[in-house]
């Protein structure tokens, strides 16, 4: 399985630390819409037809598992365990998660002419999709998530004219997404995620107009984002971040007022963000880090109030930070860091008090450090290095009592390092060097009560005034410490 790649701690650390939460999440999701597709008119009791059988004892055979109640010459549904079958003994549903089933998907299974639901996720199958799979006219759900699959997506698939929910995620399947997946025009989730597959986003996609999760994060896709995405209106969360995607943002994408999530990051985009942006009123995450991307930020990215990740780190943003942002009272991260903002720091980011994570590094911003960004209760990252702030370092920092990480560093701050920083227990990474501080290390440091991971960087110009903090570790630099 592709495993995703590291990255440094500078520009998308955040974003990182919440992945793998967002991947189990959507396997989740995923893995209940499998039980939202209910087939009908079980019958529980009702012997199997012989070649319903027949297909029992062949999986049983090649999976190397012994599942009760699929042995013996006559099972039923009431015993067959994982097994649903119809009045007629014909099996309807296949439900056998987490059973860590081996071997592959027999061909046979075409012989299944009522199947609604196949659900054999995170076992340990391995070879492809049998092309015969298309012959499951009536599956509503084809779930195989969190397997070893290889080869490509057969297009048999398309065959599928009634599901609703195709989850192939965390395989090793290669090659492009077959056209044909267009045909599926009853499907809302389409869930191919963590794969290699290669290529362009097929314009067939247009076709599946009651999509709401098109989830294809981590793959390898190319090209442009097709302009039909525009049709699909039910659309919720698309997520098609960590990819090879080029071009730039369609501003047709801004038509999709139900979007609650737009993942794109990781990319290639170039261009500005649409000022049409403000109109997806209902986003929750807006992911754009790690591309090409140009220009200012978009005034109206005010207008996103739900909004409570918003990601645009590692870009060519130019400009000043809308004072707009400011109406964003939900968020929880803002990454703007590894850009080319200027100007000031908007002292209407005083409204953002339920802030997580503030990453505003590696920028061109002047002036001040907003006093009342030390009242964000919640703050665990502080991240303002490398620009051009001054000023001094408020006493308010004390009031941080959740902060874990804290850089100041290559700044121009001025002044003595106060001694409430060592109100910072939870400080895990802190740096404030390459500065004009002055004075001497707050004694109050020693009282930490936890070691600091990294290196706390406090520039020594005279080493015999050290104190004798021993969690910390000192390394010198170059601002200037009198004694």
């Amino acid at each position: 399985m592709m495993r995703r790649s590291s990255l440094t701690w500078a520009a998308t650390v955040a974003p990182l630390s919440l992945a793998r939460v967002r991947r189990c999440a959507l396997a989740l999701a995923c893995l209940l819409a499998v039980f939202a597709v209910t087939p009908v008119a079980m019958v529980n009791a009702q012997l199997l037809k012989a070649s319903q059988v027949r297909f029992l004892q062949d999986c049983q055979r090649g999976w190397k598992q012994t599942l009760p109640g699929w042995n013996g010459s006559k099972p039923n549904c009431g015993t067959a365990f994982g097994i649903e079958c119809d009045s007629s003994g014909m099996i309807v549903s296949i439900s056998l998660q987490t059973q860590s089933l081996n071997g592959s998907i027999p061909a046979a299974i075409s012989n299944l002419a009522n199947l609604r639901n196949l659900s054999i996720s995170t076992s340990n199958l391995t070879g492809s999709i049998p092309k015969e799979i298309g012959n499951l006219k009536n599956l509503q759900v084809l779930s195989i998530s969190t397997s070893m699959l290889t080869g490509s997506i057969p297009t048999e698939i398309g065959n599928l004219k009634n599901l609703q929910v195709l989850s192939l995620e965390e395989n090793q399947l290669r090659g492009p997404i077959p056209i044909e997946i267009g045909d599926l025009v009853k499907l809302n989730r389409l869930c191919l995620q963590y794969n290699r597959l290669s290529g362009p986003i097929p314009t067939s996609i247009g076709n599946l107009g009651k999509l709401n999760h098109l989830l294809l994060q981590y793959n390898l896709l190319a090209g442009s984002i097709p302009t039909v995405i525009s049709n699909l209106r039910e659309l919720k969360r698309p997520d098609l971040s960590k990819n090879r995607l080029t071009g730039s943002i369609p501003t047709v994408i801004c038509n999709l007022t139900n979007l609650q999530y737009l993942g794109l990051g990781e990319n290639k985009l170039s261009g500005s963000i649409p000022a049409g942006i403000g109109d997806l009123i209902f986003l929750t995450y807006l992911g754009l880090q790690q591309n090409q991307l140009t220009g200012s930020m978009p005034s109206t990215i005010g207008n996103l109030e739900n909004l409570k990740y918003l990601g645009l780190s590692v870009n060519q943003f130019t400009g000043s930070i809308p004072a707009t942002i400011g109406s964003l009272g939900n968020l929880l991260y803002l990454g703007l860091s590894v850009n080319q903002l200027t100007g000031s720091i908007p002292a209407a980011i005083s409204n953002l008090k339920e802030l997580s994570k503030l990453l505003l590094h590696q920028n061109e911003l002047e002036g001040d450090i907003p006093e009342s960004i030390f009242t964000f209760e919640s703050l665990r990252w502080l991240m303002l290095g490398t620009n051009k702030l001054t000023g001094p370092i408020s006493s308010a920092i004390g009031k941080l009592s959740k902060l874990n990480r804290l850089d100041l560093q290559r700044n121009s701050l001025t002044g003595m390092i106060p001694d409430t920083i060592g109100k910072l227990s939870n400080a895990l990474y802190l740096s404030l060097a390459y500065n004009q501080l002055h004075g001497s290390i707050p004694t109050t440091l020693d009282q930490m009560k936890r070691k600091l991971y990294c290196t706390f960087l406090i520039i020594l110009l005279f080493p015999k005034i050290l104190f004798h903090p021993s969690p910390l570790l000192l390394h010198a630099c170059r601002t200037v410490l009198d004694a």
